[in-house]
């Protein structure tokens, strides 16, 4: 049996399309599954709790959606029962899919989860945030504060991008809401702590970005070197004095280059961010369009059972 959490809404509508053809390939091979489909991202954890909780039996998963439904199913799993997640990749920015070399047809995807011969343990993150009182929240690809926060809040509240959904424009409209975000963005000073260790100051900072796979805001590869199973979070800061210089790191991030001029990376396994500013922050890409000067990150080690 296999459980099928699915996001409609997912790509801009190409989630339920997707879903159909999934469902096609299903009933031909009798394969034997339950569906259940979200219109929300607390319905997205309410499945996966009741799939997951309180039950010894094993159970494999699979997330059709982007990475914030990825993020919303992993948010809402018992991480102590015996589940296996399969993904299928449907959102605008796949993240996740592009870190892990995932293929972008759901037939090629689906014929991996149902042979599931290449599993790994991977890590995730969470993230705690909140001044008045504590707030949790896991993530799986990358979490942070500032200008890619922003970047990712922009392009999801895009006031176009229904309209340039429709017509085939969803990258267009990605684009274009971040490039509005990046004039828009002002640094600000603030410092990392990690580890509880070491402290790095910086007087001009972007963002601060912790990563557990290569790649995050929709193809940005701030952390080329990033391993998702060695309990380790890389830190990627961008403090730069010139917008000219963000622009263009940006850009070399955009193409996919390993070295990254003005970029510094650090590891650790705890994190403490502060900045003197209140920023937008952001997990998995997903942003509430609240802003705050301090989160803290730490890594949980190869809790995350997943077919690639």
């Amino acid at each position: 049996m296999y459980y099928f959490i699915v996001n409609p809404h997912a790509g801009c509508g190409r989630g339920l399309k997707t879903w159909q053809k999934i469902e096609k390939i299903l009933t031909r091979k009798g394969v034997e599954y339950n569906a259940f489909l979200t219109d929300s991202a607390e319905q997205a954890q309410g499945f996966a709790a009741e799939l997951t909780g309180g039950t010894a039996d094993e159970k494999t998963i699979v997330v059709v959606g982007g990475d914030g439904t990825f993020s919303d199913v992993l948010n809402g799993l018992d991480l102590d029962s015996s589940v296996t997640l399969g993904y299928v990749p449907v959102g605008v920015g796949n993240d996740l899919a592009r870190s892990l070399r995932l293929p972008s047809s759901p037939a090629r995807c689906l014929k991996r989860i149902f042979r599931a011969k290449n599993i790994r343990h991977m890590d995730y993150g969470v993230m705690t945030f909140g001044e008045e009182s504590s707030r949790h929240r896991r993530f799986i690809v990358s979490a942070g504060m500032g200008l890619d926060a922003d970047m990712s809040w922009r392009a999801d509240n895009f006031a176009l991008k229904p309209m340039m959904g429709r017509l085939g424009l969803n990258r267009a409209a990605q684009v274009t809401a971040k490039v509005g975000a990046y004039l828009r963005a002002k640094p600000c000073p603030g410092y990392i702590i990690l580890d509880g260790v070491k402290r790095v100051e910086f007087n001009n900072i972007y963002f601060v970005s912790a990563q557990l796979q290569p790649y995050e805001c929709s193809g940005l590869r701030l952390a080329p070197y990033a391993v998702d199973s060695d309990g380790r979070i890389e830190v990627c800061v961008l403090s730069h004095s010139s917008r000219r210089e963000v622009g263009s790191l940006l850009l070399c991030a955009r193409c996919g280059r390993k070295y990254l001029k003005g970029l510094r990376i650090y590891q650790c396994s705890d994190l403490k961010i502060h900045t003197e500013e209140p920023v937008l922050f952001h997990a998995d890409g997903e942003s509430s369009g609240e802003k705050l000067r301090d989160l803290e990150v730490g890594c949980i080690e190869r809790k995350v059972k997943m077919i690639l």
